[in-house]
């Protein structure tokens, strides 16, 4: 079994990061949050150059068929720079409508999801995230989903239903963005619109193959963002002196940065791991998704806090960018569920299975 990134998953991730590091400059975005829009825009550029959106559809669609893993080692990266942008969306998106769409569906948005030219967000919450409590249905006179990953110029819209999943054309009058956003990379709003404008998708199951890949995505993410907080103040406590000595000399500092390694340095191998089971169909795929999302969000906002505690008031000012890593593992963890219904999920399931 191979436990680790293949050379061209790899070789993907370095060319993400190397371009990234030139791209994103957190402390330019605290200056002027305004650049985030034209940054989005560069950042899916990239990914489309390098071909992410079409990395989980098979060689039937001229893909690259390159599985979740890919996305999710991708996704990791973006998430160490708290990086803008849709092409992850897309690529799952893509991914739903080549393997559960009709043949008009796959011809009408395959083309610009993979191009970038259409932008693709997820509409699954209602009263709560899990897919056997979504109550939209078709024909339905009104449909509202929040904290729906707010589309500007409008695209493709993928909705939890009763039924499992529809997709919706969608234009940017559509979405009522939320007023205090938490992660200025991400901004989140609530979509409303009229149930004749959804076409069936994908059946339950559909729904929570795609919802289990969500989890998979969303949890790697918050690692890359709570690995780059603990690079930061690691990088900090070798530069900043107090009484005329470096505060990574004083243990107590060095405890609290060792204990911030141990939570959030391995956190994406279960993610990998994860997207390893979700790609092959794996007995455990659902349960590892489910409890890689609990662990690697409560890790990354545990450490990006403690972050925040060694860089000290610093840290609590804006144009210090930690705060951005911080509110964007915060918002990982918001969404999709929190982790303690994760795990009361995974403690259900294992009952069940024992019961047999």
């Amino acid at each position: 079994m191979q436990f680790d990134l293949t050379d061209d998953q790899k070789q993907l991730c370095d060319s993400i990061e190397r371009a990234l590091t030139g791209m994103v400059d957190l402390a330019s975005v605290a200056r002027d949050s305004g650049v985030i829009v034209e940054l989005e825009e560069k950042v899916d550029a990239l990914l489309v150059e390098l071909g992410l959106p079409m990395a989980m559809l098979s060689e039937e669609y001229d893909g690259l068929d390159m599985g979740l893993l890919t996305v999710a080692a991708a996704s990791h990266v973006l998430g160490r720079h708290a990086a803008p942008g849709h092409a992850i969306d897309n690529s799952l998106a893509a991914w739903a409508i080549a393997e559960f769409g009709t043949e008009a569906q796959r011809d009408t948005w395959l083309p610009g999801l993979l191009s970038g030219e259409i932008s693709a967000t997820f509409a699954l919450r209602e009263d709560r995230w899990e897919p056997n409590c979504w109550q939209a249905e078709a024909g339905q006179h009104r449909i509202e989903k929040r904290n729906v990953r707010l589309l500007r110029n409008g695209g493709l819209a993928v909705i939890g239903t009763r039924d499992g999943l529809a997709i919706a054309k969608v234009g940017a009058d559509a979405f009522r963005p939320d007023e205090t956003p938490l992660d200025l990379s991400r901004p989140l709003a609530t979509l409303s619109l009229g149930g004749g404008a959804l076409e069936p998708l994908a059946d339950r199951d559909g729904a929570q193959r795609l919802y289990d890949a969500l989890l998979v995505v969303a949890a790697i993410d918050a690692a890359g963002a709570g690995q780059q907080t603990l690079a930061m103040a690691v990088d900090y406590a070798k530069t900043r002196k107090q009484f005329d000595r470096l505060i990574g000399s004083f243990q107590a500092l060095q405890h609290q940065l060792a204990e911030m390694a141990v939570d959030i340095g391995p956190a994406h191998f279960p993610c990998w791991y994860a997207a390893h089971a979700w790609d092959r169909g794996a007995h455990d795929a659902h349960r590892m998704a489910l409890l890689t999302k609990a662990h690697a969000t409560d890790m990354a906002v545990k450490t990006a806090r403690k972050a925040v505690e060694c860089h000290g008031g610093i840290a609590y000012t804006w144009e210090y960018p930690l705060h951005f890593l911080l509110k964007r593992s915060m918002q990982d963890r918001l969404t999709l569920s929190l982790p303690s219904e994760l795990r009361s999920q995974v403690a259900a399931l294992d009952d069940l299975q024992a019961a047999v």
